[in-house]
């Protein structure tokens, strides 16, 4: 295969796809093994109309007619991903921005993301932050863009109820100081007024989760004695600056009956701190990353700066535990928490140095789909909850989005289950080298469609960008 998909605006297939409120004519079926909210269908198809939104499922013997007809029998049919963790703008200069960003989720079959708030030099604190990204995802995203809100450190949450009015899905804190101004850590009694007021807006709380005090004392004591190797990264950031934070959180969460959702959850005990306040009440939820599930510790100590994120790539062991978890049903979805740098910005011999952060978008689909249901066993309808029904739900995006049911949006992915493939450097084209490189991948992503329009044929992506802000309409209590 190519080193890198070809993100160009032609395509073997002319897209049909035009915005969401210009009908297009005539209407798509698509053919395939069909996976719907209530079940597979070994032979099924969907039908989507003008306005890009499903019409009609069912037995492709059944299939209505139409003049554009899409044939995948064997291959699987699924609800476009839904990538819950994105960052598009860390960087004031070396950053992806939309267009990249979105068009490398369209090879992925990832047909929404929704966005960080953490935006390089300033986050996104009010209604005019939120209305500048609106403009330049319609401009210039090829999947669906979703976005969150944040707070200033030590301004309470008087934003809040402005952020839920201009539409973002949920509100980012964080308890570790990235940055003071763009990625600050929250205080305790400033958290316990977000919970209160994004619970009165409806609005979801979604924190990083680590010790930034604990992390803080381990980064000096590695630099005081000489210990720049990759894995000092890990060593700084040991379980236990996640898991006394994801305890403090829940806590805090119980406290107030704010709605908690834990991002990147690396350690298997955070996902079973969660578990047990689940079981009392709880409204809370968990992610992990699909790094965590398909890299460990020793892949930091192979690619050094390439292999560095926060939290940091965990023991094999703890990586088995969190797939137990998964396959149990414990966690509630996956993500890529998608943030790719250049080379230069990933390459110092002093790991401390190196920017943190890894490029996914583009393989979470792939990668869950060979390394679960290919190589684990995971139920396909079990992958389907992972990668878009759960992460749709939590964030009052479904059944719009993260379905194949009559009324959802037409967005598809298409995996051809029999094609086998190995991820080579550049596939990315922003972070030419990964710590992926070399990974056998059992499962292609064949075609992905966002509202009936075909953006992506399998070679290359289709057309001008055609992605649209997506607000939420009721966040789903299920998992929250």
């Amino acid at each position: 295969m190519d080193k890198r998909y070809n993100i160009s605006l032609d395509c073997a297939m002319e897209s049909s796809h035009q915005h969401p409120d210009q009908p297009t004519e005539p209407a798509v079926v698509i053919v395939g093994n069909v996976v719907t909210p209530t079940g597979s269908l070994p032979d099924g198809a969907i039908a989507i109309d003008g306005n890009g939104r499903i019409s009609w499922v069912g037995p492709a013997k059944h299939a209505p007619r139409a003049a554009r007809e899409f044939d995948y029998r064997g291959r699987w049919v699924l609800p476009g991903g839904v990538d819950a963790h994105v960052h598009s703008g860390s960087h004031a200069v070396w950053t992806e921005g939309f267009p990249r960003l979105t068009a490398l989720a369209a090879t992925g079959g990832v047909t929404t993301v929704i966005d960080m708030p953490y935006d390089d030099p300033e986050p996104v604190v009010s209604i005019l932050d939120v209305s500048r990204k609106i403009q330049r995802i319609e401009s210039e995203a090829h999947v669906d863009v979703g976005l969150f809100g944040t707070v200033p450190k030590g301004m309470g949450a008087g934003n809040i109820v402005d952020l839920g009015a201009a539409g973002v899905c949920g509100i980012k804190i964080s308890t570790y100081e990235t940055h003071p101004i763009r990625f600050p850590s929250i205080p305790d009694h400033q958290i316990t007024t977000v919970f209160l007021a994004a619970s009165a807006a409806g609005l979801p709380v979604a924190v990083h989760a680590e010790n930034d005090s604990i992390v803080r004392h381990l980064i000096d004591e590695l630099k005081g004695s000489r210990r720049l190797d990759p894995l000092a990264h890990a060593h700084s950031r040991p379980p236990v600056t996640e898991t006394t934070a994801v305890a403090s959180l829940l806590e805090l969460a119980w406290a107030v009956t704010g709605r908690l959702h834990l991002v990147h959850l690396s350690s298997p005990r955070s996902v079973e701190l969660l578990s047990r306040h689940r079981a009392e009440g709880s409204r809370v939820s968990c992610e992990t990353c699909i790094h965590y599930l398909v890299l460990d510790e020793s892949d930091l100590e192979r690619h050094g700066g390439f292999a560095k994120c926060n939290p940091p790539l965990r023991s094999s062991a703890d990586q088995q535990g969190l797939w137990r978890q998964l396959l149990a049903g414990e966690i509630d979805f996956v993500t890529s928490d998608h943030a790719p740098w250049p080379d230069a910005l990933k390459s110092s011999p002093d790991i401390f140095e190196n920017k943190s952060g890894l490029p996914g978008v583009h393989l979470l689909v792939p990668l869950l789909f060979s390394s679960g249901v290919m190589d684990r066993g995971l139920a396909i309808e079990e992958f389907v909850r992972l990668t878009s029904s759960s992460p749709a739900q939590a964030y009052g995006l479904y059944p719009r989005k993260g379905a194949l049911a009559v009324g959802s949006d037409g967005d598809v992915v298409v995996i051809d289950q029999s094609e086998e493939w190995v991820i080579e450097p550049g596939l990315h084209d922003f972070a030419t080298r990964t710590p992926y490189d070399g990974m056998p991948v059992r499962g292609k992503v064949a075609a992905t469609f966002l509202r009936g329009g075909l953006v992506f044929d399998g070679k290359r992506v289709c057309g001008t960008p055609s992605g649209t802000f997506v607000r939420p309409s009721v966040a789903e209590e299920g998992h929250l």
